[in-house]
């Protein structure tokens, strides 16, 4: 069983903000138990993440414009480390977990943590402000480099040892092993039962035995010998496979994440159109388009004049034909933002079908 622990970068309050609506559940979480949300345990924080960072930021004396503002960690572990733990084991290792951040980055720079057991596999969702001893806010200072990323897993994995848990294979390459060999045991194909029995079966002594032990010993070696590559390269693919199963399990975690962010920022621009459409909405187009400097055609000038109930209107204005629009906009130059208002305004009155010039 693995140990597992990933962390990404927060550069604005709103992916702040985001977060934190997230961890609290303040928003639709779909891959969320409902009837199961009051089992998370909120650990550090007030609940308000970004009044939780910010209250930590206010320390520092200058931050840069393109800053690392915080620090997201997520720590679980293999599913069936959750599945035979019970209560106590779940508590220490949320302990220990929370121990090994607050040595790490100082106690005072863990703002908010929340213990996830709604989900699928629990785990822990943590931010840290990355300011430094001397009092300066730099993530390079805690996550700079590969080397400083790999004892950062090796350190983790080690604050849980003793749970059962271990560190999953540094760089992707077995302990004592070349990549070669690693990659090749994982590649050799997984031996046919028939095989298996072969390499069990036990030679038939052509004569009297006249030691049985050295000769029990002897066949033991030779079992041994043909059995062991078998084994080792099974048990090294077994625990490659493991391994990847609980980075992505933790990588599932971070991508819900990010597709939820996406969502909301759809959501907010749909909004925003919504409301541009609604103001279009309210504009009169006779006066815009005089104001524009724009002036009616004589065949609209005759339609109206002969047929004025043709004339379509938004929410009761009265607007002019859409040609007018036209002949507003090659009067003079007009801003952009009017001439989007009037085209958006336009296409929304008309009738379906109904194009913009004849």
């Amino acid at each position: 069983m693995y140990a597992v622990m990933r962390f990404a970068k927060l550069k604005n309050m709103g992916q702040i903000k985001a977060l934190g609506k997230h961890n609290e559940r303040e928003r639709e979480t779909r891959n969320a138990d409902e009837a199961r949300r009051e089992d998370n345990v909120r650990l550090v924080g007030t609940g308000d993440w970004c009044a939780d960072v910010q209250a930590r930021l206010d320390i520092v004396p200058t931050i840069r414009a393109n800053a690392v503002l915080a620090l997201e960690y997520v720590m679980t572990a293999s599913k069936e480390f959750y599945a035979d733990a019970d209560p106590h084991k779940l508590a220490t290792w949320t302990d220990r977990s929370l121990d090994w951040l607050r040595e790490r980055f100082g106690a005072e720079n863990v703002v908010a943590a929340v213990l996830h057991k709604d989900e699928l596999t629990p785990h822990i969702q943590a931010v840290v402000v990355p300011i430094s001893e001397a009092g300066r806010l730099s993530a390079t200072h805690y996550v700079d480099g590969a080397e400083k990323l790999h004892e950062m897993q090796t350190s983790y994995a080690r604050a849980v040892e003793d749970l059962g848990l271990v560190r999953g294979v540094q760089g992707s390459v077995a302990t004592h092993q070349t990549v070669q060999e690693y990659y090749a045991k994982i590649q050799e194909p997984t031996p046919a039962p028939e095989v298996v029995r072969q390499h069990l079966e036990v030679e038939r002594p052509g004569r009297l035995v006249g030691n049985p032990e050295r000769w029990a010993s002897e066949q033991h070696e030779k079992i041994a010998e043909r059995v062991t590559p078998a084994l080792d390269a099974t048990l090294t693919k077994a625990t490659h496979y493991e391994e990847q199963a609980a980075k992505a399990e933790a990588n599932v975690v971070v991508l819900q994440q990010r597709v939820r962010e996406v969502e909301r920022e759809r959501d907010t621009l749909q909004r925003d159109y919504t409301a541009l459409v609604a103001q279009a909405r309210q504009l009169d187009l006779r006066d815009t388009i005089q104001t524009l400097g724009g002036a009616q055609d004589r065949y609209d000038t005759a339609i109206f004049a002969q047929r004025p109930e043709k004339v379509k209107s938004a929410n009761g204005c009265a607007s002019w034909p859409s040609s007018c629009v036209l002949t507003a906009l090659c009067k003079k130059p007009a801003p952009l933002q009017a001439i989007r208002m009037l085209i958006v305004a336009t296409v929304s009155a008309r009738s379906p079908g109904e194009t913009l010039t004849r």
